[in-house]
Order: C-alpha cells, then sequence, then structure tokens
C-alpha cells in the first residue's frame, strides 16, 4: 500500500499514544510484529485493506509472544481522559480513505474544549490536495 498524506494521521496518533504513557503504543521486532502489535489492539487488518498490502504483510503470520486480534484494548494501553482516548481512537483509523484530516479532526470535542484556536482567529482552509497521494499532486504546495 502505498502512503499519502493520511500516514501523518496515523502517525500523529501513535505521537499522541505515546506522549500519555513515554512509551511508544506499538512496538515490534520488525514488520511483521509491528503489525501483529498493531493488531493485537486495533484488532485483525480489514480484508480490503490487508488486500492493498504487499504480499509479505498479507501472510497473517503471527509472533508466539502476541496475543490474538483486538485482545488488548487501546483505552488500557494509553493515559488520559475519554475524550482524548477517543481521539486517538479516532486518527488510528485502519483504513486511509476513512482517517479523518487535520482539519477534520480540529472539530473533534477534545480539541474545542481545549481552545486551540485564538480567539478571533478563522481556521485555515485546508489544502485541496491533503488527501491525495504524494504521486497523485500536480506541485506540492
Amino acid at each position: 500500500m502505498r502512503y499519502g498524506p493520511a500516514i501523518d494521521m496515523w502517525s500523529f496518533g501513535c505521537v499522541l499514544g505515546e506522549l500519555s504513557i513515554g512509551l511508544p503504543i506499538f512496538v515490534g521486532a520488525d514488520e511483521e510484529d509491528q503489525l501483529a502489535a498493531i493488531e493485537e489492539v486495533l484488532g485483525e487488518v480489514p480484508p480490503s485493506i490487508r488486500n492493498r498490502c504487499r504480499p509479505k504483510t498479507r501472510s497473517g503470520r503471527r509472533r508466539k509472544n502476541r496475543g490474538p486480534p483486538g485482545s488488548k484494548s487501546l483505552n488500557s494501553i494509553i493515559a488520559g481522559d475519554d475524550l482524548f482516548k477517543d481521539l486517538v481512537k479516532v486518527v488510528l483509523e485502519w483504513d486511509p480513505l476513512c482517517r479523518p484530516t487535520p482539519l477534520e479532526i480540529q472539530e473533534h470535542q477534545w480539541f474545542n474544549r481545549s481552545a486551540m484556536t485564538p480567539m478571533g482567529q478563522k481556521k485555515p482552509k485546508q489544502n485541496a490536495n491533503w488527501g491525495k497521494r504524494l504521486d497523485e499532486q500536480a506541485t506540492l504546495p
């Protein structure tokens, strides 16, 4: 699967989780173990996503030291209030096409209660190319 701007939102979710506990939330020894660590918390990769991955990633092999998909809850591995945990859950969406954009996530209640936009200032408009893969963009802003 090719990376696009939505991977930044995935990374944002991982960084938020890491900031909440001081450690990475998905630790893997290699690509397969990394995927197993993510599946242990977020559940099995949906077939629609797995089919877009490289054959090696699609193999579904598991490390012996990992629990089955969905055996750990995200809420149990990160710290924070319910709104913060929901924010992390929303951006750690398997399907990059369903992940919120930066401007969409600014509408999340966790940000709104934090008053991230100074009074009197408008939120910036989203770049029309944000959701496109880099190789599809004609020019970079």
